[in-house]
This record gives structure tokens, sequence and C-alpha cells, in this order.
């Protein structure tokens, strides 16, 4: 007989040369209202001040673990090996979470059991994160397939999942470079796990020139999300609409920004 999980909640950070933006985030974490968490802190071989900073943390929710760099996908997945709760949040290095987060989105899925990843709204105006939560008025639904076949419709780093959901698909798929999130949401949905997104400023998530998808391989990465699209697309109704919309969101990516914000000013 298995024992009970110590905690209720784990957090899991990935972190690689985070030390810019990585206080920030822990100390959102370790301000949360709800207090019955652990936190799973990964440190992917980082060559800056990002670990020396990680062992000066004095608070015993907190594990810190330092593996020889081996991408985001394996740290994910080293994580989720050391995580001893039911319910997993996310949350990026450079990302801050509302301090109602975990109290949010625990109570939620304990309400809706059959929830298997909960997310919310992403904000890029910190300002705006969520300081007063009104459970009479709290608006979410269910993210459906077809959403998946258009974007990735879920913020990685907002989203509290199932750790048995995860286990089924054998967690994150460490082979991949980018958009390994999509791929984990898909090889869910595909399998009728259901997902709710929860109308709430959860996480800011900070935009920055080193995740900017400007300094990445554009064209792989399109590449990518184009092949997704299609593998979800295959267990949806057969929409000729919906190739077509496939189709121009490739297209319209390989456009640089630079004129695709002039194209959106003159509409």
């Amino acid at each position: 007989m298995s024992n009970p999980p110590q905690f209720k909640v784990s957090v899991l950070t990935t972190v690689y040369n985070g030390i810019e933006y990585l206080p920030e985030t822990v100390e959102s974490v370790l301000q949360q209202t709800f207090e019955d968490f652990e936190y799973i802190i990964i440190d992917d071989g980082s060559t800056d001040e990002t670990l020396k900073y990680l062992h000066q943390l004095e608070d015993f929710r907190v594990t810190v673990i330092s593996i020889p760099h081996a991408g985001r996908g394996v740290a994910l997945n080293v994580g989720l090996e050391h995580c001893s709760s039911k319910y997993i949040a996310i949350l990026d290095a450079d990302d801050v979470a509302s301090k109602h987060r975990l109290f949010v989105q625990y109570n939620f899925m304990t309400k809706y059991p059959d929830t298997s990843v909960l997310a919310s709204r992403c904000i890029v105006n910190k300002d705006e994160l969520l300081e007063y939560f009104d459970s009479e008025s709290l608006k979410f639904q269910e993210v459906e397939l077809v959403e998946f076949v258009k974007h990735n419709p879920i913020c990685h780093s907002s989203a509290m999942i199932q750790l048995s959901a995860l286990q089924e698909v054998e967690n994150y798929n460490d082979q991949r470079t980018v958009l390994f999130d999509y791929d984990l949401w898909i090889r869910l949905v595909v399998r009728k796990h259901v997902f709710i997104k929860i109308d709430l400023p959860l996480v800011y998530k900070r935009i920055h020139a080193k995740q900017s998808f400007e300094q990445k391989n554009r064209l792989h990465y399109l590449w990518e999300a184009t092949k997704l699209k299609y593998k979800v697309k295959q267990h949806s109704n057969n929409h000729f609409i919906e190739y077509l919309y496939i189709m121009f969101s490739f297209l319209y990516g390989l456009i640089p920004i630079s004129i695709r914000k002039k194209l959106i000013g003159r509409l």
C-alpha cells in the first residue's frame, strides 16, 4: 500500500541560466495563499548564478535538483519523477504567479475531478494579476479538440495537471526541442482527457528577447507546429476549412513580425 502524498500540490519549475528573472518567479510561489505544496526546481546545467541562488533558499517545501544540461523536456521529466502530489502546477522560470493561483486551481480540480488539465489566462501586464478572488464569479469553459487544430490554446506556465494523466502518456516527449507542451496537450486531448480554462489572470507571462519566437529557427518551429496540428486534425471532423486554416497559419508565421505588426495596424 503506497503512502499518501505529503503535499496536496507539487509546483514544478525548470531553469537554465535564468538568474535574471528566477528570484521573482520563486518568490511568487513561496507567497501563495495556499500553503500545502512542495516546490520542485530543476536546474538544467546552468552556468550563471542560478544554482548559487537556489542553494540559498531556506524553505522546507523547496527541493532543488541539478542535472547536466539536457534540455527542457528532460528537465521536466526529471522533475516529475520527484513530484509526490496528485496535482502538478507548472510555472516557467521567467513567469510570475498570482498569490491565489494554487488556491483557485486546487479547489477547482478537487471540485471537478474529471479535469485532467486546468489552465488560466496568461497576461503580459503584471499589474493585471489576480489580487482578489471571488468564487461566486468564477467563469470557465472546456477547451474543445478543434481549438488544438487552430493553435496551442493552453498556456503551459498556467497549467495544473493530474499526475495520472501525465503518466498515462509517459510524460513529456524529451526528444523534442520545441513545442513540447503542445505535443503533450495533443497526446492527452486525443485520448479524451478534459481540458478546462478558467477566465482569471493567474500567471504573468514575461515576454523577452531570450525566448522570443523571432530568435528561434522560425521555419523549424512552424513546421513542427503544422505537423502537430495535422496530428490532432485526424481526430476531429474532416472539415476542409480546418486544413485551410493550418496552411494559412503556416504561411502567416513565415512573415517577419515587423511586417505582421504593420499589417495588423492597417486592419
